[in-house]
């Protein structure tokens, strides 16, 4: 008889009615969108998932990140967090939001799949964009 009531108590989210939600995913650099739809109680992992399936993309789920902007520098959501009432997320970790359909089969093959082209002008760029993260005075209270 007691085991009931603690679960109850330990998880009050799966009392709430799960609806299905759209979520808008933006990639935080290409500015691509795609939208997916979960349950209102997933977990960023679970927003991953249908990412990935919605790309045709499996990996993607195992390399995207999911975060915000906080002070003009980009924070990650723990794959554990709720997605809550958000509905809108930015995406980094990978170079696009192109599903399969849209790379050529061959050329998906070809490329090992730890491989990501990193061009001088994206390093230098990415370099730009850390240090002026780095350099605001909302990360630099953080520290």
């Amino acid at each position: 008889g007691q085991p009931a009531p603690v679960v109850e108590d330990q998880q009050p989210e799966e009392q709430e009615a799960a609806s299905e939600v759209e979520v808008s995913l933006k990639h935080a650099t290409t500015e691509e969108e795609v939208k997916v739809t979960v349950l209102s109680t997933a977990t960023m992992l679970e927003v991953k998932e249908a990412l990935a399936k919605a790309m045709g993309r499996p990996d993607v789920a195992g390399k995207a990140r999911l975060v915000r902007r906080a002070g003009g520098a980009l924070t990650s959501f723990k794959d554990s967090e709720q997605l809550g009432t958000r509905r809108s997320l930015l995406v980094v970790g990978i170079d696009d939001l192109h599903s399969e359909a849209a790379a050529p089969a061959a050329e998906a093959a070809s490329v090992p799949e730890a491989s990501a082209e990193l061009t001088r002008e994206r390093a230098l760029g990415l370099q730009n964009d850390l240090r002026e993260g780095f350099a605001r005075e909302g990360f630099q209270e953080q520290l």
